[in-house]
């Protein structure tokens, strides 16, 4: 029972296969689960509602493909971006479909960067990480469709910013 503080088992039924390195985010009554590695990249994923005790697999159509993605979380979707390719794409868990995000001016792909959502500003901002061999000063604002599906991203001033880090 919720508040007993004991443990419950999670559903043996469809989980995800094991894996270290990957995304887990909570998206208002589900957890999902993104990403990885198991000796291999994958590209695969699930949602675990604790409601129903049942995980749910995760659409690959239209899936982003990098290692070292990060994820947050809007209120009404899953924006996972970045890794060594720098792509990304919005997941809906409702309709358990993605949609590309567009890279036109987007940062260069890296891994370790940090990924925050800004609110009721309604952007993800993405700064710092490690590309090949340098770490980065740099980031971006991704300003996601609304209303429309426009999608944008604005480049981040590093004047003034820290020196350049592996976050």
């Amino acid at each position: 029972p919720a508040g007993s503080g004991s443990w419950t088992a999670m559903s043996a039924a469809s989980p995800p296969e094991g894996r270290s390195g990957h995304i887990a985010i909570w998206a208002t009554h589900q957890m999902f689960v993104w990403g990885g590695r198991n000796g291999a990249s994958l590209n695969t994923g699930a949602l675990y509602d604790p409601r129903l005790n049942t995980w749910t697999t995760v659409s690959t159509t239209g899936v982003p493909i990098s290692l070292d993605m990060k994820a947050i979380w809007t209120g009404s979707k899953i924006l996972v971006w970045g890794g060594s390719s720098g792509n990304g794409a919005h997941f809906d868990p409702f309709a358990n479909t993605w949609q590309t995000i567009t890279a036109v001016n987007s940062p260069i792909g890296r891994s370790g960067q940090t990924v925050t959502w800004t609110g009721p500003l309604h952007r993800m901002m993405i700064w710092g990480g490690l590309s090949g061999a340098d770490y980065q000063n740099s980031g971006g604002l991704y300003l996601p469709p609304l209303d429309t599906p426009i999608n944008q991203w604005v480049a981040l001033s590093a004047t003034g910013s820290p020196p350049a880090r592996n976050n």
